[in-house]
């Protein structure tokens, strides 16, 4: 079996959540047949990375431009969505405004995706690039329903203007969004929240899934900890508001029961950023780092607290692997199918999440029993595993 696999992220490094998707979308695909990859960046370093020396055809062109005298940042600024320069994309029509340089052109124009049995697109703007795709054989990663998390009604005073913009890339980011999916064979998403938003016949559920290292056995540590981490990207806004809800609103709450407890911070960051919550009593961050694990083998829990953003986070799956309670936001626990018995806690409230958390940092033995069931449900739900059985099931029985 011949694919071709398009995509607008690159898969490494292996650290975020959409990376984290890609490499298991990617090595489901890579035990059916072999797979060519095409990704559309402004950087080629993935054809000096480790995942580039095991594969044989790997193509990076750069994104396209809109009108050459423009850059991203004016484009971005002008809409009021600095944080996500993917957005001019959805805006009406300016999506036939990019064009792409002429080698990158050409390279496109020499691709006969008639000579591969599955084409397997992510994002839906790598999907416009390719009009001339079969539809029958097209299998399109939504990964985040972007026009779900376009806040139209933004806390502040914003103008008329950015009103009207968000209204309108909402309007458009739902139909570009609604319109790729009916015209592929095949939609992935990553939960069943997510169907319900899309409600069409051909989207399949692809859970998000976090690499097994050997951590995920029957066996959890005993564990004294006292210590509260957050893992996540600080580049990515949602985290750091979160980070910041947690320090100012739950944590002094915490520490005048508990003046022991510590909370940690790790992910990766600007070297360059500064962070005033980094300095607050008890707050130990440590930004970047290679591996993760020792922090969380460490961690008596780990937690949560995102008040906004899109799609499934790695991280929850991530924690309950390695046997970790996880305290979340409902939304930050968004489309994940575990419960409180298997170590999934969701708190809304100041009161509620601060009340929890004590109740574990203080029971060890409480927090050992939820870690082995934590375990158990993520190898049967959300392991390569099971993304490999899905993906096989999805090729050989929805597509023509």
């Amino acid at each position: 079996m011949r694919i071709m696999f398009i995509s607008t992220i690159i898969p490494w490094p292996p650290n975020v959540g959409t990376v984290l998707r890609s490499l298991s979308l990617i090595e489901a695909l890579e035990r059916l047949g072999s797979v060519d990859f095409l990704f559309f960046s402004d950087s080629n370093s993935i054809l000096s990375t480790p995942f580039a020396e095991k594969r044989k055809t790997i193509d990076v062109l750069p994104r396209p431009r809109f009108l050459p005298s423009l850059g991203w940042g004016l484009l971005t600024k002008l809409f009021g969505m600095s944080q996500n320069e993917w957005l001019p994309y959805y805006v009406p029509s300016f999506n036939k405004l990019f064009t792409f340089d002429t080698a990158s052109s050409r390279k496109i124009q020499s691709i006969n995706l008639d000579n591969y049995d599955v084409i397997f697109f992510i994002q839906v703007e790598a999907l416009w690039w390719f009009k001339s795709t079969i539809q029958r054989k097209i299998i399109l990663d939504v990964d985040v329903i972007k026009h779900a998390g376009v806040n139209i009604d933004a806390k502040g005073s914003p103008s008329f203007f950015k009103i009207l913009t968000r209204k309108l890339i909402f309007r458009n980011l739902k139909k570009a969004e609604t319109d790729a999916v009916k015209n592929v064979a095949v939609a992935l998403v990553c939960s069943n929240e997510d169907t319900k938003i899309l409600a069409e016949s051909n989207v399949r559920v692809i859970p998000n899934v976090f690499p097994d290292k050997g951590q995920i056995s029957s066996e959890v540590d005993d564990n004294n900890s006292k210590t509260i981490l957050f893992v996540g990207t600080l580049t990515y806004k949602p985290n750091r508001l979160g980070i910041e809800y947690f320090i100012t609103s739950i944590l002094p709450h915490i520490l005048d029961q508990d003046p022991s407890v510590k909370f940690q911070v790790i992910g990766r960051t600007d070297p360059n950023a500064r962070y005033a919550w980094s300095s607050a009593p008890r707050v130990d961050f440590i930004g970047t780092v290679v591996d993760p694990s020792p922090y969380i083998e460490a961690a008596a829990i780990e937690i949560c607290p995102i008040m906004e953003g899109l799609g499934t986070r790695i991280k929850i799956i991530e924690a309950l692997s390695y046997g970790r309670p996880m305290v979340s936001t409902t939304i930050g626990a968004y489309g994940i199918d575990i419960g409180e018995n298997d170590g999934l806690f969701r708190r809304d409230t100041i009161e509620d999440t601060v009340a929890i958390c004590l109740e574990l940092l203080r029971d060890p033995v409480k927090r050992k029993n939820i870690g082995i069931r934590a375990k158990r449900a993520v190898m049967e739900r959300y392991s390569q595993q099971a993304v490999n059985y899905l993906i096989e099931d999805v090729i050989r029985k929805d597509l023509n």
